[in-house]
């Protein structure tokens, strides 16, 4: 969709640096799209162009010199410690949500790892993060492309080993992990009943992660 409209008329010896450049940075006002999705964009067609190398059709992947754009994305805020006391003061209605939250808050566990996560990788007292689950990949690599092993408090491994009798635990069906949505919603739910100025704080799912890796720090 924004691809080839943009090269697909070019032999792919006469994509230059400075004409994915020119694309790159037109592409949030010529398609109405945000920098982080434009630079998803980019993202494809590097891969595109790496495979293009490894065939020989060309010499050099002419996306190694351009340069992403910066992320203007909304701000991601973190959960205070007595915030998070009252989110999890007693278990939520919605299982799967809860579960999930209560994981990243302890583990600093991305949404799409623990979409991604089967009991193969829990173990004693940690869990084996070398995964995480896209809607258009399936599953993949961590966003860093590592394997993370971090600890796993007893009571959080109970709760998560207890969500689904299926291997790929965040799941209803064993087969496809639950929509995002699933998740998100009721935490928005419960921070709406608890009065917890999410809008303001700039608090998402995200923000466990956040909290998790300051309370490290």
């Amino acid at each position: 969709k924004y691809i080839t409209p943009a090269f697909g008329d070019y032999k792919i010896t006469d994509i230059s640096p400075a004409l994915i450049d020119t694309w790159l940075v037109n592409l949030p006002s010529s398609e109405n799209l945000s920098h982080s999705r434009s630079n998803f964009c980019y993202v494809v067609l590097n891969q595109m162009l790496d495979n293009a190398v490894s065939r020989n059709l060309i010499n050099k992947n002419p996306c190694t010199t351009v340069k992403r754009l910066y992320n203007n994305g909304s701000q991601r805020g973190s959960f205070t410690v007595s915030e998070l006391t009252e989110l999890f003061k007693s278990p939520w209605k919605e299982k799967y949500s809860y579960a999930a939250c209560l994981l990243s808050a302890t583990t600093g566990m991305r949404l799409g790892e623990i979409r991604a996560l089967t009991r193969d990788r829990i173990k004693d007292d940690f869990i084996i993060v070398d995964r995480a689950w896209n809607n258009h990949e399936g599953f993949k690599s961590t966003k860093s492309g590592k394997t993370r092993y971090v600890p796993l408090h007893p009571a959080v491994k109970q709760i998560i080993e207890d969500i689904s009798e299926y291997d790929l635990l965040f799941s209803c069906n064993g087969s496809f992990p639950l929509d995002p949505r699933r998740i998100a919603k009721p935490l928005v739910k419960h921070m709406k009943e608890l009065s917890i100025d999410y809008k303001t704080e700039h608090l998402s799912f995200h923000s466990f992660r956040h909290f998790f890796n300051t309370r490290l720090v």
